[in-house]
């Protein structure tokens, strides 16, 4: 680096104006403060430049052995008259992986023959173990020599995944060169200590095979050290998160679908409160029924609490579509609580409507209970996990219902209970859905719906004979 002291000067020090008469004295002061600045100045680039040398050593990674087998007892027995092909296995990494190098472990019977023609190429799998594409090609050693020799990626390194199996591939254009290159294999399916997971057997195929006719190699796999290091893991800019509303609930959802174990809930018929119910309810919570907050006191820290309802969900897998199911990461629900005084906008003036569109009254003190359920999937396309609204209106898709039904489960109002009925409204719906229900031995009134969204309680007209 070149320092220009003198454009320092000018540019760090103003002109300085000399009296007549004490020229030297003030040429003098005038040159000390400059040497002082100019020291200054000079050591402050020189620490500027070791602080950018500096930390561009500190981001530099080191290599190291990522997957090797090299520990294990074998012999030099496959050379160039076949292509052949290793696989391997990267780790759980967050940020994945940058593969620097390989190394093989080689026995040349013919030092002073021809270098063969070749490539050495890393390939994707496709669900039987077998190359599917090619994502890079390696750079061979000027020769290869008895010994370890190393082969390595292109562009510093090339970004493997995380969790993710690839294969290494030998492409021989040409027949063998006399070098008599032999590279060593082993039995042995263990790998050293800490190396990531390498196939049991190698790949393998004659050179005028197809693209497509490996086969796997007598119970064989090469020695091989695959060479690189973890990168770290992505840091995303932090996401400005809306604060949820004080009458959120989140409850986690075990995945559950069709031919799932467990007791059918049996409820008796609406009419009948003394009618025999199953003794499975009395005595356990079958796995995949989930507790619904119907009161506001019963949400703690955005969970419910002692919650009073319930929603049976051994069915929804089924809602899910078939594209998303092989990316399938679970479900959760949240649900929200309100007063029926605080939504009257909500019941048309304090009403329910059903199909007939005659007007139902409210129970008194009915819960108002939105649930949504979530639907967990991994997105292919953004690399990242997303959500699915199932039973609900969602982006435009009117006709969104669930598969199977669910079940929701509120509690029974305390007077009038023989007239009482579940009712259900979406957010597009013009009027509330009057839904078939039935009352249970535990005091609780449920019925089934492949839509999901509010609930509360209506109550049936008295009919005119008991009016009378």
């Amino acid at each position: 680096m070149r320092i220009d002291l003198n454009g320092l000067r000018a540019v760090l020090l103003p002109p300085v104006r000399v009296r007549e008469g004490s020229e030297r004295e003030s040429r003098s002061s005038a040159v000390r403060p400059l040497r002082f600045v100019s020291l200054i100045a000079l050591v402050g680039l020189v620490g500027l430049a070791a602080l950018l040398l500096g930390g561009t050593s500190a981001g530099a990674q080191s290599s190291v052995t990522l997957a090797s087998n090299f520990g294990q007892t074998g012999t030099h027995n496959v050379g160039f008259a076949h292509e052949y092909g290793q696989t391997f296995s990267t780790h759980a990494n967050a940020g994945g992986y940058k593969l620097t190098s390989l190394k093989l472990d080689v026995n040349v019977g013919a030092p002073d023959g021809n270098q063969p023609s070749y490539t050495i190429e890393l390939w994707s799998i496709n669900g039987n173990g077998k190359p599917l594409t090619r994502l890079a090609t390696l750079t061979n050693p000027t020769a290869i020599k008895t010994g370890v020799n190393t082969w390595t990626f292109p562009g510093g390194g090339y970004d493997a995944k995380a969790k993710t199996t690839y294969v290494v591939l030998w492409d021989v254009q040409d027949p063998p060169g006399s070098i008599n290159a032999l590279f060593a294999t082993t039995a042995i399916n263990s790998e050293d200590s800490g190396s990531w997971s390498l196939g049991d057997e190698a790949l393998m195929k004659a050179k005028t095979e197809g693209a497509n006719d490996w086969r796997w190699h007598n119970n064989r796999s090469l020695k091989i050290q695959i060479v690189g290091y973890a990168k770290p893991a992505p840091t995303a800019a932090p996401a400005r998160v809306r604060p949820d509303p004080p009458n959120l609930a989140r409850s986690a959802i075990q995945p559950t679908g069709p031919g799932v174990a467990g007791s059918p809930v049996v409820a008796s018929p609406r009419h009948g409160i003394s009618a025999a119910v199953s003794s499975a309810r009395e005595s356990r919570v079958p796995t995949g029924v989930h507790s619904v907050p119907v009161r506001m006191g019963e949400i703690s820290s955005n969970k419910p609490r002692h919650a009073s309802g319930s929603l049976d969900l051994r069915r929804i897998a089924a809602s899910v579509s078939e594209d998303l199911r092989r990316y399938s990461r679970g479900f959760y629900l949240t649900v929200m609580v309100e007063r029926v005084g605080g939504q009257r906008h909500l019941f048309r003036a304090g009403s329910a409507l059903d199909r007939e569109r005659q007007a139902y009254e409210l129970a008194r003190g009915a819960p108002l209970v939105k649930v949504h359920i979530w639907h967990v999937y991994h997105h292919s396309g953004r690399g990242v996990n997303t959500v699915e609204l199932l039973g609900e209106i969602f982006i435009g898709r009117a006709g969104d219902r669930l598969v199977e039904p669910v079940e929701i489960c509120l509690p029974a109002p305390t007077s009038d209970v023989e007239r009482a009925q579940i009712a259900v409204r979406g957010r597009l719906d013009r009027y509330w859905t009057i839904l078939d229900s039935y009352l249970t031995f535990d005091g609780q009134i449920c019925a089934e719906t492949t839509r999901v969204a509010w609930f509360t309680i209506v109550l049936e007209p008295e009919s005119e004979h008991t009016a009378a």
